[in-house]
């Protein structure tokens, strides 16, 4: 155990060294332009790799690329600027470290959640699964689930046929507004796709974000940024110049654009608050917000936007604001109403949300989110719900992993006041009495499982897109054995573990990894028995 915990300790205080190296980079001594110089170095090493693969569509290890933009924007919010220009000596050696620290924060990510014991043989670190596997994997093919049926199909649009234009040598310094409402409309049908596609259910248009902005408007500018870079992408694949993997315009450019690109019925004034809301500031996401501040102008870099978890990128946008995130959080925190009507279709059962608990004082003790009981069987199932924004990053799945302990914690708390036999509650007319039944408790989130041990017992952690993948539950009793006992894929037969080997620095890494996809479909089930 001991040289497992140096081992541990040994490769955590490497990885931790290499930080060191993002603040000696030459690149922060240039100026305010240097954030252009080091997107272009990313892009264009992006272009090339990519030609050079004979990759059409220029999506090679999309996900990797799309980390290392967001990694050199959040770098350079980090330091003061300097003076003159950033050389493409000095951008070119930070690309190649922000693409090293992909592996550097996936170890870190590892270590952090106490998922893996480190040993050191043969002078290589190795990271072994300690976790249940198998809920991870469950997380993943679940998360497939999340692509669409149908796509929105580009042949004989406008898009096309000025891709084959200039495919055949036609000149052009601009996108036509004609091509640009085509790739919108595009760029709109594949948003949709997406969220149609998600199994627990997606935000309704009205849905507020902030100002005069909600979902509904909100995704049809977006779209707009989302078709024009799947064009920007399209004329990389068929041009040798890299003029088209970065577009830099003025904010108000930006908002023109939008407005022609959506046409009849457009709002400047709404479409710049999508603009302020899709612009990056220190402390936001660049994967939430993707348009690049430089100068007075703004940098649209294709690799940060694409049309997948819409919601979830606008309402990060939303949260990374703190004057409008506690708001935000509000109005999440009462989508409880979700569970409450997947609830009702069971038969026989009674359902009650947001139920207030108060002490004998009259003061308020919390609420029960979700209550459901069965009175026939004299079962009940008290849900505390949590719709934590879901990760975009590595980091941002901590936090996932600390919403979800802190449910546990508040739920477990009201659970003990409610067992004083003191606390008051609002049950509707006719319930039967909370000592009456026997409870099992949980934490409902929309779609993240969990992994490790709650710090409370006999507590269980479910979510919204696990429970609406199982046939109907035909009782309580039997969804009640689906979240106290689940179904998770089986080794070798849904999923498999595989080495992955990096280097780091002088050092070498060899991490298990889950690999999906290429067995058996897998999907949740019933414990056997259960009725």
């Amino acid at each position: 155990m001991a040289r497992m915990r140096n081992a541990q300790d040994e490769l955590a205080g490497y990885l931790k060294s290499r930080h060191q190296l993002i603040s000696r980079l030459q690149a922060w001594r240039a100026g305010p332009d240097r954030i252009l110089a080091l997107l272009q170095q990313a892009a264009g090493t992006r272009h090339e790799e990519a030609l050079r693969l004979g990759d059409p569509h220029v999506t090679e290890d999309s996900a990797v690329w799309t980390r290392i933009f967001a990694r050199l924007v959040n770098w350079n919010a980090r330091f003061p600027y300097g003076d003159g220009d950033c050389t493409e000596k000095d951008a070119r050696e930070a690309v190649n470290l922000a693409r090293e620290f992909d592996a550097v924060e996936r170890l870190e990510t590892a270590l952090a959640i106490d998922g893996f014991s480190v040993t050191k043989t043969s002078g290589i670190f190795r990271l072994t699964i300690t976790q249940n596997p198998a809920i991870e994997a469950a997380d993943l093919m679940l998360e497939m689930l999340t692509s669409p049926q149908e796509y929105p199909d580009t042949r004989g649009s406008e898009v096309n046929v000025w891709l084959h234009r200039l495919a055949n040598g036609t000149p052009t310094t601009r996108i036509p507004t004609n091509v640009l409402r085509s790739a919108a409309r595009w760029g709109r049908g594949a948003i949709e796709a997406y969220r149609a596609a998600l199994p627990e259910g997606g935000l309704p248009d009205a849905f507020a974000l902030s100002g005069r902005l909600n979902v509904g408007n909100a995704v049809q500018y977006w779209a707009v940024l989302v078709g024009l870079c799947h064009l920007l992408d399209r004329i990389a694949a068929i041009t040798p110049n890299t003029w088209p993997t970065l577009m830099t315009m003025h904010k108000d450019a930006v908002a023109a654009r939008l407005v022609d690109a959506v046409g009849d019925g457009a709002d400047l004034s709404v479409a710049q608050e999508v603009i302020d809301l899709a612009t990056f500031a220190p402390g936001a996401s660049p994967l939430a917000s993707p348009l690049i501040p430089c100068g007075d102008r703004l940098i649209v870099c294709p690799a940060l936007v694409n049309p997948i978890g819409i919601e979830r990128l606008l309402l990060r946008a939303v949260a990374s604001d703190p004057s409008r995130s506690g708001k935000l959080g509000q109005d999440l925190g009462r989508r409880a109403g979700e569970w409450g009507q997947f609830l009702r279709g069971i038969p026989g059962v009674l359902v009650a949300t947001d139920t207030k608990v108060k002490k004998p004082g009259g003061g308020r003790a919390g609420d029960l989110d979700v209550v459901v009981v069965d009175p026939s069987a004299r079962v009940g199932l008290c849900l505390e719900v949590k719709w934590p924004i879901d990760a975009q990053s590595l980091g941002e799945s901590m936090k996932v992993v600390e919403v979800i302990e802190k449910g546990a914690r508040q739920l477990d708390r009201l659970r003990s006041f409610l067992a004083t036999g003191e606390a008051v509650y609002d049950f509707p007319p006719g319930w039967p009495r909370l000592e009456d039944i026997e409870w099992t408790w949980g934490v409902g989130t929309p779609q993240q499982l969990y992994a490790a041990k709650l710090p409370v017992p006999d507590i269980h952690v479910t979510s919204l897109r696990y429970i609406t993948q199982l046939p109907k539950p035909a009782t309580l009793s039997q969804l009640i054995s689906a979240i106290t006992r689940p179904s998770w894929p089986q080794k070798d037969l849904h999923f498999e573990i595989r080495p992955m080997r990096t280097q780091i620095g002088r050092i070498w890494i060899e991490q298990e990894t889950i690999a999906c996809g290429r067995l058996l479909r897998w999907s949740p089930r019933y414990p056997e028995g259960s009725f």
